[in-house]
């Protein structure tokens, strides 16, 4: 989560970030001279390993969740970050939303399932593609 506005400054807003969002954002750090000594080296390290779709996916995937299925951003972004592919795996965000209003049962709440699941998905066949290329290639070069 970033905090737009400066230090002296009252928090104005919290903005939570994608794994490749928070990629960028320490990217524009790297030239720093404590780069290797910092706490921020090893967020980035992880963040781009734990990244499971590309940054054009990402970013596609958010602005799904956010207005095809009204999601807010402070869950999408998890949805985007862990990519949950089974209704076990999609609960605790089904959860989130019942907590903050958002009212699901019955047949509305397997519709919005089946088509969550369904995009989800979709995104998730795309990351193991790019993940076996990948890999194909890393063998290919050994």
């Amino acid at each position: 989560m970033v905090s737009e506005g400066s230090r002296d400054q009252d928090i104005v807003e919290e903005i939570p970030l994608t794994l490749w969002e928070v990629v960028e954002l320490l990217e524009k750090r790297k030239k720093n001279k404590h780069w290797e000594s910092t706490d921020q080296r090893r967020v980035y390290e992880y963040a781009t390993q734990m990244a499971k779709l590309s940054k054009e996916d990402s970013e596609k995937l958010l602005k799904t969740l956010i207005s095809q299925f009204n999601i807010s951003r402070i869950i999408a972004v998890q949805i985007v970050n862990i990519l949950p592919v089974t209704i076990e795996e999609l609960e605790p965000f089904l959860k989130q939303l019942e907590k903050r209003g958002v009212k699901l049962e019955g047949e509305k709440r397997e519709k919005f399932l089946r088509e969550l699941l369904g995009v989800l998905r979709e995104y998730w066949k795309r990351s193991k593609e790019v993940t076996e290329e990948e890999e194909s290639e890393e063998t290919n070069t050994t």
